[in-house]
């Protein structure tokens, strides 16, 4: 069932829209999570995702709550994709998490009950800027978008810095018969940037902010973003792999 979308506490804040290039390169790397988690398993579960002030660029400014009641978590080779969203619409028209896992096996075995850092996706860069190269992918990414809430401005923040931590992680065996390796439980917390306010390190974009209290990403030494343009998110999620349909595109 589709639920209203998530409202903010305080008023909207209004800035200039940022480069077509931060929007283009927002909208490619959340498809690409979105395929990944286009796949046929949902888990119903419990879990929260938090903000006490959470700035996205022309849509929200304040508190936020997500509510979520949709969970799935989708396989694929040794990768998992986690999907936390309020509501069991497609994520194309939704609000919700992401999170992209590699390396499920190394993680169930050596990482359960240990901080994994959180890095971009391959294919995020300060807008302006050639795509940056830092070989392996980071064991965990993660995004959050507001596909209904900020349905214009096709708004996602990625998780530049932070830790997600597992108690318990889904196997990635679709046909998997043991409950306990079936369950995915955890939590993370995360700072969480727009595309468009990335930087280099010493140097910034086109964008109107100065580097003045700039911060590296420790993640991501490559890259930096000013501190009043960061956002600090919070969740936890616990929920059990179930093979079924998944949401909906539509209402």
């Amino acid at each position: 069932m589709s639920r209203e979308p998530a409202r903010p506490v305080q008023n909207v804040l209004s800035r200039p829209a940022r480069q077509a290039t931060a929007t283009s390169l927002s909208a490619a790397c959340f498809a690409v999570l979105a395929m990944l988690s286009a796949g046929c398993s949902v888990g119903e579960g419990n879990g929260q995702v938090t903000s006490e002030n959470l700035l996205v660029p022309d849509c929200w400014n304040g508190q936020f709550d997500l509510e979520p009641s949709f969970f799935a978590a989708n396989p694929f080779e040794n990768t998992v994709t986690l999907r936390i969203q309020r509501g069991t619409d497609s994520s194309e028209v939704s609000d919700g998490v992401l999170i992209l896992l590699q390396d499920v096996e190394r993680i169930r075995e050596e990482l359960l009950g240990q901080p994994i850092a959180l890095g971009l996706p391959a294919g995020v860069s300060p807008p302006g800027f050639a795509l940056q190269s830092s070989g392996a992918p980071p064991l965990a990414s993660l995004v959050l978008y507001l596909n209904r809430t900020c349905h214009v401005q096709n708004r996602s923040l990625y998780a530049l810095d932070g830790t997600i931590t597992f108690s318990a992680l889904f196997s990635g065996d679709r046909n998997e018969d043991q409950s306990d390796d079936r369950l995915t439980a955890g939590s993370f917390q995360a700072t969480v940037v727009s595309p468009a306010d990335l930087q280099l390190p010493g140097g910034d974009t086109d964008n109107t902010d100065s580097t003045d209290n700039q911060i590296v990403s420790e993640s991501n030494p490559g890259l930096a973003y000013p501190a009043a343009r960061a956002s600090e998110l919070e969740g936890n999620f616990h929920f059990f792999f179930q093979r079924g349909s998944p949401g909906q595109p539509f209402p």
